[in-house]
């Protein structure tokens, strides 16, 4: 009887620990971009897009500023699992379901240790092939997050992404 009530003491104290090695706070993402499209080159997609991108995350929640000529603000609620997105020059805000993608299907993914660094951390890399194209993500547990607080987001394979690195990309191709 002592023992089980020991287990569940220690069960627990490691789930509070663990929360509280999640990161929490701002990453700032120096986007670029490459067009596949021959009417929008590069250049177009940096000025309308921005090279700049503030990222904010606070366990299921996170804000995205993207700062170029249309200064985008994308905002994700995990209490109801919706998307929220709006301009600065606009005053309508749209949502979509993160529960609904039914574009993005994972066919085959690769995890892999690499050589790679960012920010002086050794990155490991996730490579994630869906019928919409292939996504390379670059990242180290120093940066952790919450996989269940996204264990919902559908959109974009995001679920799949952090059940399976547990951390925030400091990279994306």
């Amino acid at each position: 009887m002592s023992t089980y009530f020991v287990s569940i003491l220690i069960s627990i104290i490691s789930v509070g620990l663990s929360d509280l090695e999640v990161f929490s706070g701002r990453v700032i993402y120096m986007d670029s971009y490459e067009s596949k499209h021959p009417d929008i080159s590069a250049a177009t997609l940096e000025k309308l897009l921005g090279t700049t991108r503030e990222f904010f995350i606070d366990n299921q929640f996170y804000k995205s500023i993207y700062y170029g000529e249309i200064k985008t603000t994308v905002l994700y609620r995990g209490d109801v699992n919706k998307i929220f997105r709006f301009k600065d020059d606009n005053d309508t805000i749209y949502w979509i379901d993160a529960a609904i993608d039914t574009l993005s299907i994972v066919s085959e993914s690769r995890l892999e240790e690499t050589e790679d660094t960012i920010l002086g951390l050794k990155c490991q890399k996730l490579t994630v092939v869906t019928n919409t194209g292939i996504v390379t993500y670059y990242f180290n547990n120093e940066y952790a997050l919450l996989p269940r607080a996204f264990s919902r987001h559908r959109l974009e394979c995001w679920d799949f992404y952090t059940a399976t690195a547990k951390a925030l990309p400091l990279k994306i191709v």
